[in-house]
């Protein structure tokens, strides 16, 4: 095992726990939620110590928070997820459990001691603590390994296509990145990363997968506060490459104080 972490936090006063809200990422996009956490679990899991198990650099991590599907938010979520599976079987992959993520990011180093993600802040690099205590208790991760076997070199050359993009803003539209309009969205960051590393115009799926949005109304209420409309474009989605042919996953279990892969 590797990738032991420990960090210190600083506990917040009562009125800054009540100010306190989840965020919830969608396609990689942040939206904002009111919480019925305790807060003091929230931080207490803060400190915690997580470890993964056989992590290499280029892996990735998986995130599923859980969801009130009875708002728009965790309703859109949800859906979104759920209409990205039946998409995949709808063109021949086979997939058994029904699990969704709501966010994905790269690891870096063979330690596991930092990821780089796409948030709404913009492509930035994350120490694992950090990473773990950014999502409420009650969140599931997911280890996902790229199949088949991707050379070291290769994985490397994928960290350092996301490294590279540190600092690039957020693509709050999901629009495919260009050199005169380069940003990325979570997904989008790994999904163009294995494809500059592998010399592949298509990773993670055989055929372009076009942006599903649903419920409709929810996401052209999102683009209206954009000022655009709905768009017609290809993507990726956390869930997508959760369950690509390319992609064999485990989920990671909390054992008191660790994470480590299930089974």
């Amino acid at each position: 095992m590797h990738g032991r972490v420990k960090k210190d936090i600083v506990e917040p006063s009562p009125e800054e726990l009540e100010k306190q809200k989840e965020t919830v990422r969608l396609h990689g996009a942040v939206v904002h939620a009111t919480t019925a956490y305790s807060p003091r679990s929230r931080w207490e899991a803060r400190r915690r110590l997580f470890v993964l198990g056989e992590v290499r650099a280029g892996d990735l991590l998986f995130v599923h928070m859980p969801l009130n599907t009875t708002q728009p938010f965790g309703s859109a979520i949800q859906a979104t997820g759920t209409a990205t599976i039946d998409w995949l079987k709808a063109h021949g992959r086979s997939v058994g459990a029904h699990d969704t993520a709501v966010h994905v990011a790269m690891v870096v180093d063979d330690a596991a001691a930092f990821v780089v993600e796409a948030v709404r802040s913009g492509v930035r690099t994350r120490a694992i603590a950090d990473f773990w205590a950014d999502f409420p208790e009650g969140s599931s991760f997911f280890h996902g390994v790229l199949s088949p076997h991707v050379p070291r070199e290769k994985s490397a050359a994928a960290v350092a296509f996301a490294l590279q993009k540190v600092g690039l803003p957020y693509a709050e539209s999901f629009e495919l990145p260009s050199p005169s309009h380069e940003r990325y969205y979570c997904s989008s960051l790994v999904d163009y990363a294995y494809r500059s590393a592998l010399q592949q115009r298509l990773v993670f799926t055989e055929v372009g997968f076009p942006l599903i949005f649903v419920p409709k109304a929810f996401w052209e209420d999102y683009y209206r506060k954009l000022n655009q409309s709905l768009p017609h474009v290809s993507g990726s989605n956390p869930t997508l490459l959760l369950h690509s042919s390319r992609v064999r996953y485990s989920q990671l279990v909390e054992d008191g104080s660790i994470f480590a892969p299930a089974g």
